[in-house]
C-alpha cells in the first residue's frame, strides 16, 4: 500500500506509526523486505516495530514501523524513511519514501 508523503512529529522525542501493507493475494508468496532505511534524527523502536530489514510480509497483511523523532533534535529537522519490497514474479516493487518533519 501507499505510504503518506509526510509524516509531522509533534517534538523532539515523539513517536509516530507508518504501516507498510502487501497488497498482494493471500495466496502469493511473501513479499521480502529489501530495504528499509531511515534517515535525519529519526529512529526505528525495534522493541514495538513489526517491520524489519530482511523481513516477509505475507499478501494482505501489514507490518508496523515505529518511529520517533531523537530527543533534542531541532524544532523542523527533516529526515526520511525509505521502504522496498523485493521484486518476486509479477511484482517490481518501487521505492516508497516518506519525507519526516518535527513540527515546530
Amino acid at each position: 500500500g501507499a505510504l503518506p508523503e509526510e509524516l509531522v512529529f509533534d517534538a523532539s522525542g515523539a513517536t509516530r506509526e507508518l504501516q507498510l501493507r502487501n497488497e498482494r493475494s493471500s495466496r502469493d508468496a511473501p513479499a521480502k523486505i529489501a530495504l528499509l532505511r531511515v534517515s535525519g534524527p529519526f529512529i526505528v523502536d525495534s522493541q514495538r516495530s513489526t517491520c524489519r530489514s530482511g523481513g516477509t510480509l505475507a499478501g494482505q497483511s501489514a507490518c508496523r514501523l515505529m518511529l520517533r523523532a531523537a530527543p533534542g533534535a531541532a524544532p523542523s529537522a527533516t529526515g526520511a524513511v525509505e521502504l522496498q519490497l523485493a521484486p518476486t514474479t509479477g511484482l517490481e516493487p518501487r521505492p516508497r519514501r516518506t519525507t519526516l518533519r518535527i513540527g515546530g
